[in-house]
């Protein structure tokens, strides 16, 4: 998952795409943040990926700002730490994207985001 991580990040810089990642076991949440164009070109690489299954557009939102602009991929492995937040943000212990209503999984990856180390080069012209 490492290289996977390390790869999108460099990719995402070049594109202006910014997001965050979370997984655990065979579940990953992630949600990505940029130019329309560019992140359904994205998406749609990730979707002819054959290291991916099951891929699932939960929401497609146009927002004024992003919240996870000072990461052009922040990443994050659930854990059994986590139990209480993925309660709080999903109703389960598990991480299960698709029983997750929209704020709830955007809630739960920016908590997690707040642990990640800012990235300096990130968000380049990005509003706060």
């Amino acid at each position: 998952m490492t290289q996977v991580i390390d790869h999108a990040r460099i990719r995402n810089r070049e594109r202006d795409i910014t997001g965050m990642l979370v997984w655990s076991g065979d579940a990953i949440l992630q949600v990505l943040e940029g130019d329309i164009d560019a992140i359904s070109a994205l998406f749609a690489r990730i979707e002819k990926d054959t290291r991916h299954r099951d891929v699932v557009l939960l929401a497609a939102v146009k927002a004024d700002r992003g919240r996870f602009w000072r990461w052009p991929m922040g990443f994050a492995r659930i854990g059994p730490e986590h139990g209480d937040l993925l309660v709080r943000s999903g109703g389960s212990d598990q991480l299960a994207p698709l029983q997750m209503n929209i704020e709830g999984a955007l809630d739960l990856l920016e908590e997690l985001a707040k642990a990640q180390p800012e990235d300096p080069d990130a968000g380049v012209g990005r509003p706060l």
